[in-house]
């Protein structure tokens, strides 16, 4: 192999080969013939097929002296970070913060305890043992009844349950705004004068710091319906709750649903008014009714029925109530008589305005007609005076409501046209009257609403439409266009007739084209 030296001797010609090949070895190796050896060459191998004579190299000299120092190669790269160390131990506490802002309050504590008291008679400024920090007062009444004209309004729990726990009927009657007490302990009761709390019943009591008073906050009581009631009038009317209803008794309930099979007339509610104590037993003394299938009208003041169970009706006429509509009755307990205070919509009464009017029930309106007060306490249904004025008919034949007509310089009107003359497509106005025979004089409005019959209509009319003159004694909500007339308007239909009446909003008129 190249590198290895073979010592052959000085036969240049070895025998027991062929020529120029070793014979000698395992593998044939051939010399190269290129030139003879000299002396002490030796034979190296060049490949492991081939050799030639060269130079012996001799053997190896001692190694010489070691050189200096070269010059330092580059820094290498930087090594792999070392594994962290153990933590150290938890260094010392800091010092404390600054005090947080307070929280939000917090709710209110355990309330307070229950007490009880008895006590007939009139009691002032009322302050049962541990009054200041109860939460339920059970009062129970001896006698013929337990009347308080204010409680101590120092206690420190302002809200309280009271509860009359009598086991006989003696009620509690707490009086309002009661000068037998100081300012501060007087009592607003929610009906303005003297209020009862039957046996067995509690009411919630509440001090308000606005007006420093105690207040009821009234508890409402259950719903009841009647049972199916038939066609009459009742006096001391008593409902009876319908079997298997949700109802309760009338005294407790505080909404009363009438069934009725027509319309009825009730002249006077059971207030179990008793003659003895001049006072009624009721649980509820404020009721919503309302009359489910039929009319209801209550009889104002009729001595139908007894004083302690009358009804004293808005505007001092009877009040009708429709099917759907509610009223409010409240037991007036200082004049022993039901009232009607509230109502929605309620017949004949014109509940937006801050004194009763009452509308008289004698005809229904008419498109058209305006509300007009008779008097401070009644109005009745009229045509709208302003915008109208009298005139003779000088047309030639009987004129009718909603036609369109003309006025003559001589004070007479004829039916306008947009046909003919310029003067009679000046329209003035329209007739009220239901007809005005020729030569008789009759109402014509000349501004405001005036009612269009159908028979004096041309055309399907809408809300919006402006209407025009059309031929005689009609008017159209499209605009007549034809040789020889004019496109006159007359007003802007303010409703959607349907075939019935219309109502037009009269304006001054001009011929606007002229064809």
């Amino acid at each position: 192999m190249a590198g290895k030296y073979v010592q052959v001797g000085n036969s240049p010609s070895p025998t027991g080969g062929g020529a120029n090949e070793l014979a000698t070895t395992t593998y044939p190796v051939v010399v190269g013939t290129s030139n003879a050896p000299s002396a002490g060459q030796v034979l190296t191998a060049i490949n492991a097929t081939s050799a030639n004579w060269q130079n012996n190299p001799g053997v190896t000299g001692a190694t010489g002296p070691v050189g200096p120092q070269g010059v330092t190669g580059p820094q290498g790269a930087t090594g792999f970070d070392g594994v962290t160390g153990v933590t150290g131990p938890t260094g010392p506490q800091g010092s404390t913060g600054p005090q947080g802002s307070t929280g939000p309050q917090g709710s209110p504590g355990v309330i307070g305890n229950s007490i009880t008291d008895s006590f007939s008679g009139t009691s002032n400024d009322l302050a049962p043992v541990g009054w200041s920090g109860a939460s339920t007062v059970g009062l129970v009444a001896t006698g013929s009844g337990w009347t308080v004209t204010g409680f101590d309004a120092s206690a420190s729990l302002k809200v309280k349950l009271i509860a009359n726990l009598t086991t006989t009927d003696s009620p509690l009657f707490f009086k309002h705004e009661d000068a037998g007490s100081i300012a501060a302990n007087r009592i607003l009761t929610p009906i303005g004068s003297e209020y009862r709390l039957e046996a067995g019943h509690s009411e919630f009591l509440y001090y308000d710091i606005v007006v420093s008073r105690w207040r009821f906050l009234e508890v409402a009581g259950q719903a009841m319906s009647t049972g199916v009631i038939g066609v009459g009038s009742y006096n001391n009317y008593l409902p009876v709750a319908a079997s298997g209803s949700w109802g309760t008794s009338w005294s407790d309930a505080s909404y009363v649903d009438f069934i009725n099979s027509g319309s009825i007339t009730i002249t006077g509610l059971n207030s179990f008014f008793t003659a003895s104590t001049g006072k009624p037993a009721l649980g509820q003394f404020v009721k919503v009714v309302r009359a489910q299938n039929n009319t209801i009208t209550f009889s104002h003041g009729s001595g139908a029925s007894s004083p302690g169970n009358r009804i004293e009706c808005p505007g001092g006429v009877d009040f009708i109530l429709r099917v759907g509509q509610l009223a409010v009755l409240v037991y007036q307990y200082d004049t022993s008589i039901w009232s009607i205070t509230a109502l929605t919509g309620g017949a004949r009464e014109l509940a937006t305005t801050g004194s009763p009017v009452v509308v008289s029930g004698a005809a229904p309106p008419t498109a058209g007609q305006v509300l007009k007060a008779t008097s401070a306490t009644t109005a009745d249904w009229e045509e709208e005076a302003d915008g109208t004025i009298t005139l003779t008919n000088a047309d030639g034949g009987t004129i009718t409501q909603g036609q369109p007509v003309y006025i003559n310089g001589n004070g007479t009107v004829g039916l306008a046209t947009p046909f003919s003359t310029l003067a009679k497509a000046r329209f003035f106005g329209g007739v009220v009257d239901a007809s005005i025979g020729n030569g008789a004089s009759g109402k014509i409005r000349h501004s405001g609403v005036l009612t269009v019959p159908s028979a004096a209509q041309s055309g399907t009319w809408l809300a919006n439409d402006k209407i025009y003159l059309y031929s005689s004694g009609f008017m159209t909500n499209a605009a007549l266009v034809s040789f020889g007339a004019f496109i006159v308007s007359t007003g802007t239909c303010i409703n959607t007739p349907g075939g019935g009446n219309a109502l037009v909003l009269l304006r001054v008129s001009e011929a606007e084209v002229v064809l």
